[in-house]
């Protein structure tokens, strides 16, 4: 590619406006499609368009598997065409994250393997312990937890803990490094972040081509 083809292919990417899929349990909060509404609103503002996992419509909606696999393709869709994902992190109903956001960190991780083109970027909304080991000792085994040799810490039920000075299990940070991303402190630095950690990325992209 010469140099002024790519500098011209740079630019459109650095400044493009990517798609960004908003994972997080805020499905299950008490009104989901207001918190939806005000998160798709802030990434607006920051020059995005983003997609809720409540966005796709249904012709029938039922209490039964046949509607929950049309949601789950539903979300998959949107994760397709998305550049970007916004994952809350914070912990729902125990010690981790929300598991369906676990997978659809997973899915975007995968994604990047085959489309080097994928930001994943985690953040979380409420105050909580952020190690991963402290907060499986405080919240599931109630401190109820041993040292061994060489640091190894046990639980009660005899399963050891993870212990890597993270604030999720290792699958999740090492996702959102793999792909360039960061852990933010609350939704509005994860959003503020996007293009600043999308430029890098292209960037560094950019230069590996050389």
């Amino acid at each position: 590619m010469n140099k002024s083809l790519k500098e011209f292919t740079l630019n459109l990417e650095v400044n493009a406006r990517l798609h960004v899929y908003l994972a997080g349990p805020d499905v299950f909060a008490p009104d989901p499609i207001k918190i939806g509404a005000e998160k798709k609103r802030l990434v607006t503002e920051a020059g995005h368009i983003g997609h809720f996992p409540m966005d796709p419509e249904f012709d029938s909606f039922g209490n039964n598997k046949e509607t929950a696999y049309k949601i789950g393709a539903a979300n998959e869709g949107l994760m397709k065409m998305s550049q970007v994902i916004l994952a809350n992190m914070t912990p729902f109903r125990g010690s981790s994250m929300d598991v369906g956001t676990a997978f659809e960190v997973g899915y975007m991780s995968y994604k990047y393997d085959s489309d080097p083109y994928v930001l994943i970027i985690g953040y979380y909304e409420n105050e909580c312990e952020l190690n991963y080991a402290k907060r499986l000792t405080d919240l599931t085994y109630n401190g109820n937890v041993t040292i061994e040799e060489h640091g190894v810490l046990r639980g009660g039920d005899g399963m050891s803990l993870e212990n890597f000075d993270l604030s999720e299990n290792l699958m999740i940070p090492a996702a959102i490094h793999k792909t360039g991303g960061e852990i933010y402190m609350s939704f509005q630095e994860a959003v503020n972040n996007i293009q600043v950690l999308w430029n890098k990325k292209i960037t560094s992209m950019a230069i590996n081509l050389d």
